[in-house]
């Protein structure tokens, strides 16, 4: 089984993850179904990638392109959705998503469905709708009102865009040109970092989206190795090795999730991690102060030991 093949199941399985994350979240709204159905559709497309590789029947080569001409119909529809959009442009980007994938559907279950020529269309049906779904998501940050969200339209539009770049790479297999799977990273960074924006209302600085990564990280190559190790020791089935290898984790998650963090802020970010340490112990001095002279000694004194902040004013109302 090649590399490929590998990251399109591992792919499959994390977009459904994250849609899970979505939907399991109380007073869910009508972004987050269509958000899911995004997120479900990539899974389809990387599961029927995995199918196809394996098996390499017609049904799951029909239903891997199937999927492809379904995504950009379903990333119509929430990105709609998700910039709060109803203009005529965006009514007609989705009118046209939907009739090009009714037609290009229509030559995948007629012989043709292997020819270079239907194969060239979806590449080039699937790149003109996802530039022109990210192009739609920047315009609209440089239009809006306020600055911070202008600020995060044009961030998820810059980080969709270079998973896109690397996303289009993924399609070159159906035109015959087999490259290493570069864009499956991105795509799910891409998504995650979707998931987060739409459950929080907010984006992931680098310094969170970094900490996260590495927990995540950190856990997963926990939980193979012990479970790598439960199975080749003990030789018994999998089921035990399996309960235990999550007992595990789900007792090392939180020790493992605050050590981790506080490596990563110290290696990649450590003018921040000095701040932070400076606000823990300065947060920690400010009960001891009895007066309110002292308090503002205190804070502002705290605030200068940091060697991070160049002006401060404190005012008691």
């Amino acid at each position: 089984m090649d590399l490929r093949t590998q990251t399109s199941l591992i792919a499959a399985v994390l977009s459904l993850a994250i849609a899970a994350t979505v939907l399991l979240r109380p007073r869910r709204r009508r972004m987050h179904w269509l958000f899911s159905f995004f997120a479900v559709s990539i899974a389809a497309w990387y599961l029927t990638t995995f199918l196809y590789r394996v098996l390499g029947t017609d049904l799951w080569i029909r239903s891997n392109l199937v999927c492809a001409v379904v995504l950009p119909v379903a990333g119509v529809q929430f990105f709609r959705a998700f910039i709060d959009e109803y203009t005529a442009w965006m009514a007609a980007l989705h009118r046209a998503a939907l009739v090009a994938a009714v037609t290009i559907g229509v030559f995948i279950f007629t012989p043709l469905f292997e020819h270079i020529a239907l194969k060239a269309a979806i590449f080039t049906y699937v790149v003109l709708m996802l530039v022109a779904q990210i192009s739609v998501v920047y315009q609209r940050g440089k239009r809006a009102v306020s600055r911070i969200e202008g600020a995060r339209l044009r961030y998820l539009a810059l980080v969709g865009a270079l998973a896109a770049t690397f996303t289009f790479a993924d399609y070159l297999p159906l035109l015959g040109v087999d490259i290493p799977p570069v864009g499956t990273v991105l795509t799910l960074i891409f998504l995650y970092v979707l998931s987060q924006s739409i459950l929080r209302f907010r984006l992931l600085d680098l310094y969170e989206l970094a900490g996260r990564l590495g927990v995540l990280t950190a856990l997963s190559f926990s939980l193979a190795f012990i479970f790598w190790i439960a199975v080749n020791l003990t030789g018994v089935g999998f089921f035990l090795p399996s309960v235990v290898a999550a007992m595990v984790v789900l007792l090392l998650f939180d020790p493992v999730r605050a050590k981790v963090e506080d490596q990563i802020s110290q290696l990649m970010f450590r003018e921040r991690y000095d701040l932070e340490r400076a606000a823990n112990d300065l947060r920690r001095r400010i009960p001891r102060a009895l007066e309110v002279g002292e308090l503002a000694r205190v804070l502002i004194d705290g605030l200068e030991q940091s060697n991070r902040v160049t002006h401060a004013a404190v005012y008691f109302v």
